[in-house]
């Protein structure tokens, strides 16, 4: 049985980081290391968008 590998989408709350605040994590394969993660490096992020990387189907919204 083969991991879930997913493509996250994260908003950091400071338009100097990424893309006008965004940035893209493409395989990801723990949410939860994620977001301890991003409470580290980006503690005012405001909301994650998870996607499945095999289908891109949106899976959920995680918030901190």
């Amino acid at each position: 049985m083969a991991k879930q590998i997913f493509s996250v989408i994260v908003n950091t709350g400071d338009l100097k980081n990424g893309n006008k605040g965004f940035i893209k994590y493409r395989e990801v394969y723990y949410i939860q290391r994620l977001k301890n993660y991003l409470n580290t490096n980006y503690p005012q992020w405001i909301f994650a968008t998870v996607y499945d990387k095999a289908t891109r189907e949106k899976l959920e919204v995680i918030k901190p």
